[in-house]
């Protein structure tokens, strides 16, 4: 059996997602592309609430205030993590 369907059966998406898209709850990340429909651009900055499926992230977007304004679930393929320290190549 797979890493991912083990992962599937056994619901242990958290850490799944973490290994394969570093990408994990709480983890601050960026738009890869425009969601007009959303209001929501390219770069546009927001935090990961959740992990729905594998690859699938709910990342809720706040503004300065701490006042979310939008919140909506996102493939990996349509975020990005962002760094604030170096990090290995």
């Amino acid at each position: 059996m797979s890493d991912k369907s083990n992962s599937i059966k056994t619901g242990n998406l958290l850490n799944w997602g973490a290994m394969k898209d570093d990408v994990k709850i709480l983890d601050v990340v960026a738009l890869t592309g425009d969601l007009e429909e959303r209001g929501l651009v390219k770069g546009q900055v927001g935090t990961v609430v959740e992990i729905l499926d594998i690859g699938v992230f709910e990342v809720e977007f706040c503004d300065n205030d701490g006042r979310t304004y939008a919140t909506l679930a996102l493939r990996n393929d349509q975020i990005m993590a962002l760094h604030y320290a170096p990090v290995a190549a």
